[in-house]
């Protein structure tokens, strides 16, 4: 039987009243409206904070609604009246006749009767979040209804600090842009756009510590989901992958109720550590077939599916393949690439590559000929690559086909000491080169430098980007690095 759990009177044992003094009007303030949440006392509405397991759940000093008639449409804020319970409602604005709609929070409407519902929501105590409401008066007087359910997590003491927490459901829109059908009081959602099944609570810089366990509440849209994953990743880079997945009995989430669920037996992986270039290289030249690589993090693929490991540490990393194209995936939240990158990617008929989120290249030291003769590869983004370790990038893209390379802030540090032929004969590389994170006047010894740009850009013009020291080195030896009488190369020092 679907089991779900309407918010009573008993959730008050555990719901605590989130303190902010009521802030009294100002003299002169003229109210617009006022606002009331259907069950005030008991409902869920911005926020929730346990502590001393009592409280109730009211409006907060200075929540914006946004409010909309048959001629405009504006934001208000609101003045809690002496309990919290009601609101007053003031603001610039001149309301016509109505009917009235009112969205809350303002900065989720899109349109009388359309919201976003973001892909992300921030914690900062582990229980404050602020669910969407929705209000249709022909009179001031507004009665908030609740758009979602509430779904309450709750995770163990354990010894960690949670960074993060990822909630994916396949089968279901949880994010996008969603219709509100009012439904005479009891309002449905309707996704119509950018549907989305990733919400991603982030738990602030410093995280939050879980020695005492933590409670979540996640406001999701009404529904049976039936498969539901929770990534939770701590701030040591470790993650722990939790599955459900049950198509008779779901976990049904009701509006305006809220479902308790606890997560127990966590076990955390580390992140996963990359085999090195080669022998990457080796399994990519094996399948000339694969011209897509996606690098796949916090992925709950099953392993009997996987074709090989590509890992050398104990969190394992697989492969699998989709038609053309092959999918990289762990478990880990973190794939950290080998300290040799060199020649990771040499010679394969690839085209594409998504590299993600998590692909980090803090430890690598080796880059040489990593994209070198990927002549069917055309657009690469490497933007923000940490290459502060990173001692060589000798040939890293010769002869590679790139039109556009994205390597905008991407930084390297004193430890680079070789670029020799980096871009040589990329002939087809036009537009814009960042290379203004990207230091070379550190490479002392200049023949470490050599045809850096030889015969690059040729079939177009390319314009890079770098600090006024680099540029004084490329200038100064510009025969040497390929420079000279390349008229399809354009440097302009940034600051």
């Amino acid at each position: 039987m679907k089991k779900h759990f309407y918010l009573t009177a008993t959730l008050m044992s555990v719901v605590a009243l989130f303190s902010l003094a009521s802030c009294q009007k100002e003299e002169g303030t003229k109210v617009l409206f006022s606002g009331s949440i259907e069950n005030a006392t008991v409902d869920s509405k911005t926020s929730i904070n346990i502590a001393n397991n009592t409280g109730t759940v009211k409006w907060e000093s200075g929540d914006q609604v946004a409010i909309y008639d048959q001629v405009a449409s504006y934001t208000l804020e609101a003045i809690p009246t002496s309990d919290n319970t009601t609101a007053d409602f003031t603001g610039d604005a001149t309301p016509s006749g109505g009917p009235y709609y009112a969205i809350y929070p303002a900065d989720i409407a899109t349109g009388s009767a359309s919201i976003t519902l973001p892909a992300e929501q921030n914690c900062t105590d582990g229980t404050h979040f602020t669910a969407p409401m929705y209000a249709y008066s022909t009179t001031s007087k507004l009665m908030f209804k609740n758009l979602c359910g509430v779904l309450q997590l709750n995770l163990p003491a354990m010894n960690k600090t949670i960074a993060s927490i990822e909630l994916t459901t396949p089968n279901n829109n949880i994010c996008g842009d969603f219709a509100i059908d009012y439904n005479d009081g009891d309002p449905r959602l309707n996704c119509t756009a950018n549907g989305g099944h990733k919400l991603t609570l982030n738990c602030g810089e410093q995280g939050m510590d879980c020695s005492q366990g933590l409670t979540f509440y996640i406001y999701l849209p009404a529904d049976d989901y039936t498969e539901m994953t929770f990534a939770i990743e701590a701030t040591d880079r470790s993650c722990c992958l939790k599955h459900f997945e049950d198509a008779d009995n779901p976990i049904t989430i009701v509006r305006n109720t809220y479902y308790p669920t606890t997560l127990s037996n966590l076990s955390f992986l580390p992140p996963a550590q990359m085999v090195n270039g080669a022998a990457f290289s080796r399994v990519m030249m094996a399948r000339p077939d694969m011209i897509n690589l996606v690098f796949e993090y916090k992925s709950t693929r099953p392993a009997s599916t996987a074709n090989g490991l590509l890992s050398s540490g104990a969190t394992p990393i697989y492969y699998t393949t989709e038609g053309t194209t092959m999918i990289v995936y762990t478990p880990a939240a973190w794939m950290d690439a080998n300290p040799d990158c060199s020649y990771m990617f040499f010679g394969t008929n690839v085209e594409h590559i998504d590299f993600g989120t998590g692909f980090n290249t803090a430890n690598v030291t080796d880059m040489s000929y990593m994209f070198s003769y990927c002549q069917n590869l055309e657009t690469l983004n490497l933007s923000n690559l940490n290459l502060q370790s990173v001692t060589t990038m000798k040939g890293m893209f010769n002869h590679c086909g790139l039109q556009t390379l994205n390597l905008s802030g991407a930084t390297t540090s004193s430890s680079l000491i070789n670029a020799t032929s980096m871009f040589s004969y990329c002939e087809n590389l036009s537009g814009t080169l960042d290379l203004s994170g990207i230091e070379l006047s550190t490479i002392i010894n200049h023949w470490n430098k050599v045809g850096i740009f030889s015969n690059t850009a040729t079939n177009g013009q390319l314009t890079v980007l770098c600090t006024l020291n680099t540029y004084n080195d490329l200038i100064v030896h510009s025969s040497d690095y390929g420079l000279a009488g390349n008229i399809h190369i354009t440097l302009q020092v940034v600051e």
